[in-house]
């Protein structure tokens, strides 16, 4: 596994880590029990990743004693819209997620994009 720090310094540091290489997956559970980001996790996932990496995730996460959800979506462009976004937001809602909570986006394109903006819109 190789890491790459994306040096981020502005008025406030703002840096982070990308770990890049196979096995990545299974090392996060470690990683974040290391780390201590929150209190509480949510991970969002479209239902084809939810099945082939994202049930094993939040078992090995909360293996690890993390308080995790997981919540996805209809695969596809199609659902990068307003209705899925609702949904989730909704769904953070209702799990109590507050401003330390962290969002994890589990995949890529529509993926990243819809967490992503749920992250940065929530609350």
């Amino acid at each position: 596994m190789e890491t790459v720090h994306l040096n981020l310094k502005k008025a406030q540091d703002n840096s982070y880590d990308i770990l890049i290489g196979s096995g990545v997956l299974s090392k996060i559970p470690t990683i974040l029990k290391k780390k201590r980001l929150a209190n509480r996790y949510l991970i969002i996932t479209d239902n084809n990743i939810r099945k082939l990496f994202g049930n094993k995730l939040l078992k090995d996460l909360r293996n690890k004693k993390l308080n995790v959800d997981i919540i996805s979506f209809k695969a596809g462009e199609q659902s990068k819209n307003i209705s899925t976004y609702n949904q989730l937001i909704e769904s953070a809602h209702k799990l109590e997620l507050d401003r330390d909570s962290v969002i994890i986006a589990l995949g890529g394109g529509v993926v990243g994009d819809i967490a992503g903006f749920v992250a940065a819109t929530y609350m």
